[in-house]
């Protein structure tokens, strides 16, 4: 049986920071970055921090 993983406070707020994304990804921070720059990925603005949505991560993992 797989253990399941704890979700990050991020994860049940429904957004992901940069890093988050990154890793889940297997990509760098620099990657996500330029998707944000670049428009392709969207993003929320919380106390000053940029999170991509949840349903965004799994709508662009599910493609």
């Amino acid at each position: 049986m797989k253990a399941q993983r704890c979700p990050s406070q991020a994860e049940r707020l429904g957004a992901l920071s940069v890093p988050q994304v990154a890793r889940r990804w297997h990509t760098t921070r620099r990657r996500v970055r330029r998707l944000l720059q670049a428009g392709r990925l969207p993003f929320v603005e919380i106390n000053g921090e940029i999170r991509v949505p949840l349903a965004v991560v799994r709508g662009r993992e599910a493609t």
